[in-house]
């Protein structure tokens, strides 16, 4: 199956809180009511003021778009082996998986455009504010795909409502970024407007893509302890993983070698 999706602009649109914490910006107070200290009430006003102009900037230029492209395990081996250290979680996962599927979005060129006039024009706070709604709303738009592609399998009976699905990027979990030239040929996201640069940056910037896992959730439980995992900062993985497993999936049972739980 090969899907263009239109994706609703209000499932892109992030929040002002959220803007605001990824900027670095804390709340008024904690959440058990105490002041926050160190930023006060008129440089915080006027963040909020700045987080709400960028997100209707967004509004005003955005065109959010995705693409999926279902493949078997057979066709995206040589998409992950020669691109990626011999050990990592999607060698561990994917075999396991019900469906699989390639997928790129994307909100579209006009909104890297103004964020490049914006620093142009030495606005740097606004750009620098439109720069992180963007970054957010393509990360929003993945979510929004992937969402669609589960009912998609859901509707077609291939997958119980107990299942989850994960996303998984090049550049990340040691998926090697050079993989996005094959993921691109196979994938042809041209058709929504993504293209790939020589350095493998997609163009539109704020765009994502990679390969959608679909299955049981037990085959997205691993410890976070291959070595590659030592120079990453963000852990991103442990919030997702949380997410969908819920409790702590971060314990292997007996005679589990510590990477994949199956």
């Amino acid at each position: 199956m090969r899907l263009l999706v239109d994706i609703a602009l209000d499932d892109t649109a992030p929040t002002v809180a959220s803007i605001l914490a990824a900027q670095g910006i804390p709340a008024a107070s904690s959440a058990a009511g105490v002041p926050t200290p160190g930023y006060d009430a008129q440089r915080r006003a006027r963040s909020r003021q700045l987080a709400q102009q960028a997100i209707s900037l967004y509004r005003d230029q955005a065109a959010p778009r995705g693409l999926v492209d279902e493949l078997t395990g057979a066709e995206f081996e040589p998409l992950l082996t020669p691109h990626a250290v011999e050990d990592n979680p999607l060698r561990h996962i994917y075999p396991d998986a019900s469906a699989l599927a390639l997928y790129a979005v994307t909100v579209g060129e006009p909104v890297s455009e103004l964020i490049d006039r914006l620093f142009e024009a030495d606005d740097f706070a606004l750009a620098s504010m439109l720069d992180s709604v963007a970054s957010q709303a393509a990360e929003l738009a993945g979510q929004a795909l992937k969402a669609q592609w589960r009912v998609h399998l859901l509707t077609t009976g291939r997958l119980q409502p107990s299942s989850g699905i994960m996303e998984f990027s090049p550049g990340y979990c040691g998926w090697q970024v050079a993989a996005q030239r094959p993921l691109f040929g196979r994938l042809r996201p041209a058709e929504i407007g993504i293209v790939l640069n020589a350095s493998c940056l997609m163009q539109p910037l704020k765009s994502v893509s990679g390969v959608l896992i679909a299955g049981e959730k037990e085959i997205f439980m691993f410890d976070p302890d291959f070595e590659f995992c030592r120079g990453c900062e963000a852990r991103a993985c442990i919030d997702r993983i949380n997410g969908l497993v819920g409790d702590d999936p971060w314990k292997s049972p007996p005679g589990d070698d510590g990477k994949g739980h199956h």
